[in-house]
């Protein structure tokens, strides 16, 4: 059995999460400002030198294709006003859970829209004995 995480971070020198989401992107989780106080990671109490955000699927959708298919689309909707607001590094991270054997499979729309959003991908699998 496998569960999949997906999600797009996004980070710049000079991006703001609050201008993308101030004009209809209330999706973004984990948002940072420049300047905020860092709370952990190597800047823990002092202020971050970049903005950043995450796009997550919400835990209302289960289906495994689904919930890359949402992240991706929410991007692309979003491009222009999230590189317009400095978004420079955006990554496509895929986690992986799985229990007993690890199998992805990808149907060929998804592999198709992963990669026009001509971003960088990363997966991480990691075992459980169960899943909550």
């Amino acid at each position: 059995m496998v569960k999949l995480f997906p999600r797009i971070t996004l980070s710049g020198d000079n991006f703001s999460p609050k201008r993308v989401d101030n004009d209809s992107c209330s999706f973004f989780s984990n948002k940072k400002e420049k300047g905020d106080i860092a709370t952990t990671g190597r800047y823990k109490g002092k202020p971050l030198p970049y903005g950043s955000a995450v796009i997550a699927s919400p835990e209302n959708i289960t289906g495994e294709n689904e919930k890359i298919l949402w992240v991706i689309e929410k991007y692309l909707n979003h491009k222009e006003k999230i590189l317009n607001c400095g978004a420079e590094d955006i990554v496509f991270h895929i986690d992986v859970n799985y229990i007993d054997q690890c199998n992805l499979a990808f149907d060929p729309e998804i592999i198709k829209k992963i990669s026009d959003l001509n971003i960088s991908l990363t997966i991480t699998c990691w075992e459980s004995d169960c899943f909550e």
